[in-house]
């Protein structure tokens, strides 16, 4: 299939984010932290809030897989953005009826359009 959709915003990496993502994972809000895992871009940047794309009409959506490569880690200041490629869009029957099965690859960038973190998914609307 091959469609890349670019996001139409970015994320700022903010100390209050960085610490409110510390304190969900570690229990502690140390202000101190300024460089964080680029994960938090999974937490704050999916579920179509900075990636744009026309999801199939279907009620229930499933990730099915999901690879994760951080290439850095991200730094408070830092501006991202999303840059999304559709591999592959496939109807198929199961035994709960009829499925699509997305899969894509998510390619985070810096300000600098250096690449900070790729996610490959899986997602399947039934």
């Amino acid at each position: 299939m091959g469609t890349r959709v670019e996001s139409r915003s970015s994320w700022a990496v903010t100390q209050e984010a960085v610490s409110r993502f510390d304190q969900l994972v570690y229990g502690t809000a140390d202000t101190s932290v300024t460089e964080v895992s680029p994960c938090i871009l999974l937490h704050n940047m999916l579920g179509g809030k900075i990636v744009d794309i026309q999801f199939p009409p279907h009620n229930n959506k499933v990730r099915g897989e999901n690879e994760i490569e951080v290439i850095r880690p991200l730094q408070v200041g830092d501006e991202i953005r999303a840059s999304t490629l559709v591999i592959s869009v496939e109807p198929k029957v199961g035994k709960s009826g009829e499925m699509i099965v997305l899969r894509g690859e998510t390619w985070y960038l810096d300000s600098k359009a250096s690449l900070v973190l790729i996610s490959r998914a899986t997602i399947i609307f039934r």
